[in-house]
Parts: structure tokens; sequence; C-alpha cells
């Protein structure tokens, strides 16, 4: 059978008012944004925004997926029980085929239910742009689905929404009237097609009254079972037929009639025409991405039907593809196409490797950033388990770590245009003089890797063949230019000649599928000849690459957003799409940003910037949460220890090459939130210490931690022997900065919070600004004190120690059962503290204000005074205050 998790919690909805969030990590301009009310009961969530902006309905919808019973045939699981399916509502709901298609679900329902229906509750894939489905109660009205018809759920609403957003599922509620008792026909309709869809899903639906109650238990549901399902033909001669139409049946690119062209976002794709591109070409190639992401038989029957195949070809097709999991255990139905491939989540320690790609399901995504801080320090937030986790000699498992981020589904991967049509222009794409050529480089790579087992090659031998293959995407469009860019090159033969010189919204379609199609086949060969955990087999135990890893030094899944396939005009500047919101454009980099990351960390095969980029992971982190409001400083932490724990490795022989330490990216400024580039002052609208203070707002005192365990992890990298400063190269006229240092002769600090554009590194300045900024953070004296000695031998012109002035006694206050705690930074040998609740003194001199002192509403304060002497007289004093809860 196939199981998962239990369902979601349940969640009451206040509806009475919209959500304010008054939001300590989730702000935006406007309150009303359409967003679902708070929830009822219980404590205000600290992040503000996440409990209702990731709202769930209360205990009713069933389990994604079929539960953890066993239910003996013809009966299914329902919720917590077996059940007739004919007395149980089966989901999804998929709306697919034609335009027009209705699809229903008759739900019974009491005189007393029926009156108490005030809101249809729905979770819906694929509902990509605005009135693409209508839901109809019984005889009543078709209501559009749109951003003024529906409200969203806010980190789907704040990323998009039905704009082509950054949440391939989307959760909503609507006013909901004119349900009865008895019988009720709920119908889903699909309106119109841009073109590359047709039509969703509705994974989940509820009815909610006033209150925002559910009406309808789980076990009123049930989920299909995928494993039930069977070639709709199932001969040897059918499913040869379904292979052969898989692999080279004439498509056409969609199903619109009367000449009407599609859209995505800016871009107007071509009337319906014959391709030259094959269902193997744009999808693995023997199609087991369909079997292991469990796509119905009916959708890839609509959908051979979409590229005009017939639907008995569409069946013999499904055929085929329902064959795979017979004859390989490595493909199963593991996934849905609503659950992002690969999404974090400890569940997926429980599966074995050739089952990684299902992930672990959109029930592992977190609503809040917050939610990561348990599964960060499972014991407990305390000084010791942030110095514990933030240790550049572990490596924390990503794949199991869960993020509050829903990952891409699988037609996300998918490219929309397969190069061989896209760039076909004055036969560019068969030029044999073109050196570099996606669809030659992938054949060349299928021949080495079947033509002998990848447990039978060195590591050598494969990441050499993979990076080959690689190049040829890379390089494809930078052909033929006289100012190469890789993939933001404006102006090589591939648009010139290929695309015609077209304009560029279809620069950007066909170059993010010309991405699209390398995370695809890098996904075909990881899969297909078993790349997934070779790398605990061919790397050093040292440098402790994990169980579940891809296997490669280069990018790659993340060369297809807008931060690589937005930059062909002067506009949107590599961060969204012409046509697409910027808080999707950034939340589209960062995640796929964070899924290279998932995959392959470089644990034991670490390039300069490879194969995570971190010159740019941070950045749109911090890009990402500033666009949506939906802030993330615990992904941003944990991301900054995945890099320090990667490039601390057995490879890393000097600061030069970019194997090892870069002070690029590893340079102080990173733990404070900012890039080193000051062209732009890189504090993407935060202003200095404000994102690292947002910590605080998750677990007192977890700034101070975080920030001071940070930088010591810096004083050990710098003083290995091997990053020796008279080993490390000076920065020279002509040279790159990102591992140069400054020259040892600078005597001059800029200020690197206002935009400058430096003609040498500016690593001096950030780690004069870092060193400042951190000592107004309390961090401590002591490990300032050796940054300050390290920075003045390498730029021994520059007075470091005058930062020393900016350091202070910190305090803050955290509440717990026995009392409030008083956390303290820099207080020397002796310090003196003195309480006070409500502005009266209370006698009490230890670090522990017993509860009994305090009544909830209270104001307790606690003032710090410290005896360190590394402090300046005047920042001796420190002072918190807290309201009891």
């Amino acid at each position: 059978m196939f199981r998962s998790p239990s369902p979601w919690p349940a969640l009451a909805l206040a509806l009475t008012t919209l959500l304010a969030c008054d939001a300590r990590l989730v702000r935006h301009d406007d309150d009303s944004d359409g967003s679902l009310p708070e929830r009822d009961g219980g404590a205000e969530p600290r992040d503000g925004g996440a409990e209702p902006d990731g709202a769930r309905p209360d205990g009713g919808p069933a389990p994604l997926d079929a539960g953890p019973l066993e239910c003996a045939a013809p009966q299914v699981v329902c919720g917590d029980r077996c059940c007739d399916p004919a007395d149980a509502i089966e989901l999804p709901v998929e709306v697919l085929g034609a335009e027009g298609t209705i699809a229903a679900r008759d739900v019974a329902l009491s005189a007393e239910e029926a009156s108490a229906v005030a809101y249809l509750w729905m979770q819906v894939n694929n509902l990509g742009y605005e009135n693409k489905g209508s839901v109809r109660i019984n005889d009543g009205p078709w209501i559009d689905l749109n951003h003024d018809t529906v409200e969203m759920h806010g980190p789907e609403r704040r990323r998009g929404g039905m704009v082509h957003g950054g949440h391939g599922t989307i959760r909503f509620r609507l006013p909901a009237s004119g349900f009865r008792a008895g019988d009720n026909t709920l119908a889903f309709r699909f309106n119109t097609s841009d073109g590359i869809s047709i039509g969703y899903r509705v994974v989940r639906f509820q009815l909610l009254d006033a209150d925002g109650r559910d009406l309808l238990p789980a076990h009123r549901f049930f989920q299909v079972d995928p494993a039930d399902w069977e070639p709709p033909i199932d001969t040897p001669e059918a499913i040869a037929e379904g292979e052969a139409l898989w692999r080279s049946a004439p498509l056409w690119n969609h199903y619109l009639p009367d000449g009407r062209t599609g859209r995505w976002y800016a871009a107007t794709l071509p009337a319906a025409r014959p391709i030259r591109a094959a269902c193997a070409d744009c999808h693995t190639q023997d199609g087991r991405d369909l079997e292991i992401f469990a796509y119905s038989n009916e959708s890839i029957i609509e959908r051979a039907r979409f590229h005009q195949l017939t639907e008995e070809e569409g069946r013999l097709i499904a055929s085929y593809i329902r064959s795979l999991s017979r004859h390989d255990e490595r493909i199963g139905r593991w996934g849905r196409p609503w659950n992002p491939p690969y999404q974090p989540g400890p569940a997926v320690a429980e599966r074995p490797v050739h089952e990684w790609a299902a992930g672990a399901g959109l029930e592992a995504v977190l609503e809040r950033d917050e939610d990561m801080l348990a599964h960060m320090f499972p014991d407990g937030v305390s000084e010791e388990s942030v110095a514990a986790y933030f240790d550049s000699g572990a490596m924390e498992d990503h794949t199991t770590l869960p993020i509050a981020v829903q990952l891409p589904d699988w037609k996300h991967w998918l490219p929309l245009v397969h190069p061989m049509d896209a760039y076909a222009g004055d036969g560019f794409y068969d030029d044999d003089s073109v050196e570099f050529n996606p669809t030659r480089a992938y054949a060349e790579v299928r021949a080495f890797f079947e033509e002998r087992p990848a447990s039978e090659r060195s590591a050598d031998e494969l990441l050499r063949a993979l990076n080959r293959h690689w190049r040829h995407y890379r390089l494809f469009l930078a052909q033929g230019s006289p100012s190469p860019r890789h993939w933001r090159t404006r102006d090589g033969a591939a648009h010139t000649r290929g695309l015609g010189g077209a304009g560029v919204p279809m620069q950007e379609l066909a170059a993010t599928s010309l991405g699209r199609l390398l995370a695809v086949k890098h996904f075909e060969l990881m899969n297909e000849f078993g790349l997934q955990d070779e790398a605990v087999r061919l790397f050093d135990p040292a440098d402790q690459p994990i169980a579940r890893q891809w296997l490669g030094r280069d990018y790659q899944v993340f060369e297809l957003p807008p931060h690589f396939t937005a930059c062909f005009d002067d506009t949107a500047e590599c961060q969204h799409f012409q046509g697409q919101p910027i808080e999707t454009g950034h939340f589209e980099s960062t995640s796929w940003y964070h899924l290279q990351l998932v995959l392959n960390g470089g644990q034991g095969q670490m390039l300069h910037n490879s194969p995570v980029d971190n010159n740019y992971h941070p950045e749109f982190i911090l890009k990402a949460s500033r666009s949506s409001g939906l802030l993330e400083p615990l992904r941003y932490y944990s991301s900054i220890n995945a890099m320090y724990q990667t490039r601390t490795w057995t490879g890393a022989t000097n600061p030069n090459d970019g194997r090892g330490f870069r002070i690029r990216v590893q340079g102080p400024w990173y733990f404070l939130a900012k890039e080193g580039d000051a062209a732009r002052v890189h504090l993407h609208g935060f202003a200095p210490g404000e994102f690292p203070a947002l910590l605080d707002e998750v677990s007192p005192g977890l700034t101070r931690w975080t920030v001071d365990t940070l930088f010591r992890q810096f004083v050990r990298e710098v003083q290995r022997p091997e990053n020796d400063l008279d080993g490390w190269d000076r920065w020279l006229p002509g040279d790159g900065f990102s591992n140069v240092l400054d020259p040892i002769d600078k005597d001059t600090i800029i200020d690197v919070t206002e935009p400058v554009r430096g003609q040498q590194p500016l690593w001096a300045d950030h780690t004069f600004w870092a060193v400042g900024l951190a000592g107004e953070l309390g961090v401590g004296c002591d490990v300032l004190d050796e940054v300050i000695a390290w920075a003045e031998e390498a730029w021994p012109r520059i007075d470091f120690a005058r930062q020393r002035e900016r350091f202070t006694a910190w305090v803050a206050l955290r509440e717990g059962p026995e009392g409030m705690e008083a956390l303290l930074g820099n207080e020397g040998e002796a310090p003196r503290l003195e309480w006070a609740v409500n502005g009266g003194a209370v006698a009490f001199e230890g670090t522990q204000l017993p509860a009994g002192e305090y009544a909830p509403g209270d104001e307790v304060r606690v003032r710090l005074t410290s005896d360190a002497g590394c402090l300046p007289a005047g920042r001796r004093v420190a002072e918190a205050t807290r309201t009891a809860e």
C-alpha cells in the first residue's frame, strides 16, 4: 500500500477579521492582503504570520496519501479506518483535459451540517493563473477562482498566488452557500488553458462553519492508492507500442484551437504547430519520472491529447509507463504530482535512496521559519547547543532538515520548450560546427554510463563525464558572443540565429527551459544509473559525504530560475522574469538554490563556487524575505553553517584556488546578513543588524549566541595552517576579488553601508564594519580580539583596534517555568544584576528571578553592570525588559 504520515494538524480559523500581521517575522506593506484570518485559541505565534498565514483546517482533511492502515479490497483507507469507497469522497479531484472539463464529487450532509456551512476550503495543485478554474455548488452559479474571490493562505499569497506563483500547490477558502440536507454535488471546472496546462488537481477540500471548524471528518475521504493502478491495455504488444510512441510519436506544442496563442508571464506562445521533440526528450528518457511521481493514467492520456495524439495513443503510452515499475525495483509510485521532489524532512531518512526523489511530501513543509528551531536544536536552545550546531567540523544532513519553503513540484522541472524547437532558426541547433550542443552532450554522457556501471568507475572519471555534459548547457547561449556571460549572454548565436532575435520574454522562456532540461537530465542520470549514493563510496570519510547525495562538482538544478535566465535586459536585472512579480522571482531563485543544497551540498567534491553557489544562496534568502515579508533567519543561518561545513574538507589546501576557504563568502559580514560587495550595499533592504536581530524574536539570546559562534568558526578557519596569511594571494590590478585579500599596504577604510564600487577588494573594510557591529551585539570580547589581531596582521596600516570602542555588555531575558532568566554576555568576573517588576525594585541578585516574584502581564526588567576590562567605561551597563506570560 502507498503510505504517508498522518494528516496535517488541526486548525480553527477565526472568520470575523482578516489577519493583522503584527508580525515579528512576517512583514509586508499591506495588512489586507487577502490572507486567511488568524486562528482562534492558543498563544500568539512568534512570527505573527505563519499561524494563520499557513493555517490548516481543523482535523478534517484526509491524509495527502493513503494512511498507515492496510485495508482488504475493495475497502480503502478513510482517515483512521477502512471503508467502502462508495461511502466516501475520493481524492484527489483531477480536473484535467480539454477546456471546459468538469469533475465533481458528491457530498452528503445532514440538515445540521448543511445549515452550518460557511466556507469551502481547498488545497489545489497547479492553479497557476487566475480564473483557470471555477467551482459550483449544486445548481448554483459557477464561481471563478481568483485573488478577488478567495482568501488565500499567506505564504502562497505573498509569493505570487495564482500568477504562476512560487508555490505549485496553494490553499485558500471562499464563501460557500447553497448546500442542502441530503446529497450535494460539488463541481470543479477547468476553464481555459494557457497553452501549457491541461488543468489542475484538488488535493483536498473541506467544508468549514463560520468559526472555521471542519464539518467533514477525516473518515469521509479517501486518497486513491497509486499502487492499485494497472496499464489501461495490459498486453506486451500495447506496452511496446506505447514505448515507441513515447520515444518518437510526432507531437504538437498544444491543443488550443483556431490559431490561439498561449502565454507564460509576458511571453506569447506560438499557435498550435508541430514540434520536433518527443516525450522522451523533455522527460526522463524512459518515462520513469511519471511513474515515480505517480501521474495517473488519466493525466497521461490527457497530456497526450494536449499534444494532439489520440486518446488511444495516450492509453498506449500510459500502459507503457505503468509497466515500468514491474521490471525495475528502483522505479515505483512513491511520489505524487503535488509533492515536491526531494522536499526535505525527517521522513526522508526512512526511505531507501531509490525512493528519495519522492521527498517528505507537502506535510513536511513547515508553516514558518521559526518551526525549524526544534529541528536545529532538538535538545533546546542554549549557548552550548548553538555552539554545537554551528560547528564547521560537523556535517548537517539537509535532506532531512525541514524548511518553510515548498520546493518546486515536478511540472516546474519540465521544460516549456525543448532547445531543439526553441533554437531551431537558421538550422542553428543542428549545426555540427556549433561547439556546444545539449542533445549531443546528452548522447555522449549516456553512452559513458551505459558502457560500464558507475560502481566500477573512479570519482575522477565520473566527475569529468558529468562536467562535460553540464558545460554544453552552461555555455550553449554564450557561443558566438563578443561578450559571453554563460546563461546571461544576450547576443550569442543561439539568440541571434536560433531564436531569430526574438524579444526578451521568449529569450527568458527558452533559456529557463534549457535550464529545466539540464535539471531533468541530471535527475535521469542520478536515478537511472544509481549515482545518488555513490558519494559515500567515492569520497574521503573525513569529508563526511552523506548517504543521499547527488554526484557532481557543477551546478545541477539552480541555473534555471530568474537569477540566471532573466538577465536579457536592464530592467529585471536577473531578479524576475518579465511579467513575474518580484517576490515570485526571488522565491523561485531561493527555492532552486536551496534544492541544490539538499541534493548536493558539495561534501567531498567542492569547487570554487559549486555545486552550491554560496555567493548567492544566502543573498536570495535575504531578498525573498524582504520582497515577500516572510522572514527566514533560521534558514539563512542554517545555510551559512552548511557553507562552512562543506568548505571545511580535505581538499582545502590553500585560500587561493577557491576549493577551500573563500574570503568572499566566508567573511564575517555574512554572519551579519551582508554580502561583501558594497556596490549596492547588499543589505537587501534591511538596516545594519536588523536581520540577525530576528533570531532573538525566535528565541531570546539566539542572535548573540549565533553570531558569536560564527565568529569563532571564522577564527578557527583563518588560523588553520593552510590559511596562513603569508601564503594568501594579494589583489593586483586585473585580478578578481573572490579569493585574494586587499593589498597589504591598504590604509583607508570606507563605509560599506553606503553604495560604493571598490576598485579593489573591500574585505578589510567589511571586516572593520563587521567587528564593530558584532561588538554592539555583545559578541564576546575574546573572539573579536582574535579577529582584530588577524585583521591587523592582514592589513597593518588600518587601526582595527578602535572598534573596541563598540564592545558592549549584553543581557537578554528568557522566561521559563521556574522564572525569568537573565542571559549574560561580556559580564566579567563579578557582574551585578538589578531586577525590577513594573518599575519597582526587587531584592534579588541572581540570574533567574523566581516565578513567584511576578505575575502574567507584569513588566520585568533586569540591569546588568559588567566589570569586564575589555569594555569601554560607557558600555558596561545593559538592560533588558520582558512582559511576563
